[in-house]
């Protein structure tokens, strides 16, 4: 498989995109931005910087111990007015390790309800790794979430992967994207 980069992920670590940047990005192949935005820092700035620049654009929250509402609230406030058609629920928080498998469930279960309730114009993904899935919901393969487009964290070298659907897990059979890299410096940004 190729390794490419058709969309970045922008959280609060990083700096509102320039012009200049928007353009780098464009001609590595970026399509889509995709920003962070649970801690209310620059997220609004960083949204419209992205949209400004005509950029596929995209949000995505932390689901996580204890203030899962309020972060996802943050975001949808970042996004009110913008043309955003997606939010992202990101299921990887390390303080979950300590939880019922149950409990986890019913946090995921809860973020995409409140979602669904704020704003059921949005479509709502699931971010996640197949090892936090796995130790974390039990491998969960139900389609009350399963159902949700995947964006697959591995962080495995996609050259040399025939097929991503491999690195799959849950009830997911195909992931609408890879994020294949962690923190990494593009265009002068700090991405992932």
């Amino acid at each position: 498989m190729e390794a490419r980069i058709d969309a970045i992920d922008c959280a609060n670590f990083t700096a509102v995109m320039s012009t200049e940047q928007a353009n780098l990005l464009k001609a590595f192949g970026v399509r889509r931005v995709i920003v962070g935005g649970s801690y209310g820092t620059i997220a609004r700035a960083q949204l419209e910087a992205a949209v400004a620049n005509n950029f596929e654009v995209e949000a995505y929250s932390w689901i996580s111990k204890p203030y899962s509402a309020l972060r996802i609230a943050n975001v949808l406030n970042a996004i009110a007015g913008l043309p955003i058609k997606r939010i992202w629920l990101d299921a990887e928080d390390e303080a979950a390790a300590g939880s019922w498998i149950s409990e986890n469930l019913d946090d995921i279960r809860s973020a995409i309800a409140f979602v669904r309730f704020a704003r059921p114009d949005l479509e709502i993904g699931i971010y996640s790794g197949a090892g936090w899935w796995r130790a974390n919901t039990g491998n969960y393969q139900g389609q009350d979430i399963c159902s949700l487009p995947l964006w697959l964290a591995n962080y495995r070298n996609p050259v040399g992967v025939a097929d991503y659907r491999t690195l799959l897990f849950g009830g997911w059979t195909s992931a609408v994207m890879w994020q294949y890299a962690g923190t990494t410096d593009t265009a002068g940004l700090n991405t992932d």
